[in-house]
């Protein structure tokens, strides 16, 4: 998605407490896909979950009702220590940094013009995935060049309501898509077995434990005999 033409172009910023100019990289940064869960689970087994990555690209899609809109769309399925690796803006859990942000502010859905991000549309995929959390998995955009902002480009508030529903439609039916795939072969698949394999190393430490303490009390038992038979 975008504009290849303007990847010649270089921009260099420099904030005011530092010397040297720092150069901005062209495009939006995703992660490289790794979604193959076997290998993920054989690799990072009760971690696996967090180093998932799944992309879907669709571009030049167009809206049944109103065929002149055309729109793009990126949706990138991201595990948290993925995000934390290529995002060095994420705030730490245990920490509150200033300049930094939470996951939960910034991913989900954005609506887009020009391919910059204008308005976060988390609400319209409220039945995504499992828990509250659960569009903080979601890395997306969706780009349309009808939608019509206002002064500020801060909202697409005077985008005809009509272009915004049926926008709203279809990503609801491409997110239910995703959903599904996700929770039958994807980053869902990968949480049931790390469960899985938490509670097996839980029910064999238990086991040990027990085993350990029965042995411990024959052990004892042993050595009490003597003194008991001789009182």
């Amino acid at each position: 998605m975008g504009d290849d033409a303007l990847h010649s172009i270089r921009v260099k910023l420099k904030c005011l407490d530092r010397n040297e100019y720092e150069e901005l990289n062209f495009g939006h940064l995703f992660p490289d896909e790794n979604s193959d869960i076997q290998k993920l689970f054989k690799e990072y087994e009760t971690e696996a979950a967090d180093w998932y990555v799944k992309r879907w690209v669709f571009t030049g899609l167009r809206l049944t009702s109103f065929p002149e809109v055309v729109y793009d769309v990126i949706i990138s399925v991201e595990g948290d220590k993925v995000k934390r690796q290529y995002n060095p803006m994420i705030r730490d859990r245990r920490r509150s940094d200033s300049g930094r942000y939470k996951v939960s502010d910034r991913y989900g859905v954005w609506l887009c013009k020009d391919f910059m991000p204008i308005v976060r549309v988390n609400d319209w995929i409220s039945g995504f995935g499992s828990g509250s959390n659960a569009t903080t998995l979601l890395h997306a955009f969706v780009n349309c060049q009808s939608l019509r902002l206002t002064a500020n480009r801060g909202t697409v508030a005077n985008t005809d309501p009509q272009i915004l529903e049926e926008l709203k439609r279809a990503i609801q039916d491409i997110i239910s898509d995703v959903d599904r795939h996700i929770q039958k072969e994807g980053i869902y698949t990968l949480r049931e077995w790390q469960d899985e394999h938490r509670t097996i190393h839980q029910e064999r430490d238990e086991y040990d434990r027990r085993v350990r303490s029965i042995r411990s009390r024959k052990v004892q038992s042993s050595w009490a005999a003597p003194f008991r038979a001789n009182k």
